[in-house]
């Protein structure tokens, strides 16, 4: 038996592979696939968890949850979830307490030395993961399907983080490079993050790139609502 992400990829499978619709699961239903399929996995989870509260004389609709990552469980798990009641955080507050217990535990148990303004450090990356979140609004509004956006994210992350030096110093590229990399937010937060934790800048003596990243945030964000439907 193979099985696929979502009915796209199991019917490529099918067909590079030359096998019938018995071996594979996930199909279309064009292909004899099961009417709600789709959503199956993810609202498993949340029945699951809905018995799971009554044993705790607990209602879904008093609780408040977090989801990591958006793929296909995850989509339709928050589309059950919210509709029983249940109150998802933003992923802003997911991402930065995430980042928080990292960067903390970098600092205090694993003893990395981030300069001598932590507090900058930090307030940096808040402002980037408020970036983050923006961009992410706007590529999904790019896009009709949650396959689409699980395509285009990586593709555009991973460019993006190299032109922008997330991945080697921007010190080692050409000037041409540099000039380029400006067009990405990361670059701005890395060049950022250099000042207050190499150079041992303040986070008003880094406004120079705090700005442009916070207007690369606010533009996302503008764009992304705008773009949106609201249903």
């Amino acid at each position: 038996m193979i099985t696929g992400d979502h009915a796209v990829t199991a019917k490529a499978i099918a067909d590079d592979l030359g096998l019938g619709p018995g071996v594979i699961t996930g199909k279309p239903v064009g292909m004899g696939g099961s009417l709600g399929r789709t959503e199956a996995t993810g609202y498993g989870v949340i029945y699951t968890l809905r018995e799971a509260l009554k044993a705790l004389n607990t209602d879904v609709s008093s609780t408040t949850a977090s989801l990591q990552g958006f793929g296909n469980v995850a989509e339709y798990a928050a589309r059950l979830y919210t509709k029983m009641g249940g109150k998802i955080l933003a992923n802003y507050v997911v991402g930065l307490t995430q980042v928080l217990f990292l960067m903390l535990s970098a600092r205090y148990v694993f003893r990395i030395n981030f300069g001598p303004n932590f507090g900058a450090v930090m307030a940096i990356m808040a402002l980037t993961i408020a970036v983050v979140s923006g961009f992410g609004l706007f590529l999904s509004t790019m896009v009709s399907t949650t396959a689409q956006l699980q395509t285009l994210i990586p593709i555009v992350v991973v460019s993006t983080c190299m032109l922008g030096g997330c991945y080697w110093p921007l010190e080692v590229v050409s000037p041409l490079m540099r000039t380029i990399a400006k067009a990405t937010p990361q670059a701005w937060a890395m060049m950022a993050l250099t000042d207050v934790t190499a150079r041992g800048k303040s986070l008003l003596g880094t406004a120079p790139n705090l700005i442009p990243l916070a207007c690369f945030g606010l533009a996302f964000f503008l764009v992304g609502v705008a773009r949106t439907k609201f249903e």
